[in-house]
């Protein structure tokens, strides 16, 4: 589902926005939030929150409903993924993979 049918005043987009990729659909631009801005998106029913630590900015996603298991954090460098189910150190993630992968052998 594209984030770009969310509503916000802060919405900005050319009339050329559409733009044809690379398996031959049509899809909307992406969608830039800012610092406390949030978005929904129902059909994976998450719901995400650009915020920050430390004066350090991350989109902090949460799974919506009752049965909620876990929570991902995006930082530049790292996603961080919590279980919420997990007992221990709440402060500590579950699992940590770096923002850009690195190919294997190099």
């Amino acid at each position: 589902m594209s984030l770009a049918n969310a509503r916000s005043p802060r919405r900005q987009c050319s009339q050329d926005s559409n733009r044809l990729h690379h398996d031959g659909d049509w899809k909307a631009p992406p969608f830039t939030i800012r610092q406390g801005d949030a978005i929904r998106v129902p059909a994976a029913a998450t719901q995400c929150e650009a915020s920050g630590e430390a004066g350090i900015p991350n989109l902090f996603c949460t799974h919506l409903g009752s049965r909620s298991r876990y929570q991902v954090v995006f930082w530049s460098d790292e996603v961080q993924v919590y279980d919420l189910a997990r007992h221990g150190e709440p402060m500590v993630p579950t699992f940590v993979v770096p923002s850009k992968l690195r190919r294997a052998g190099k």
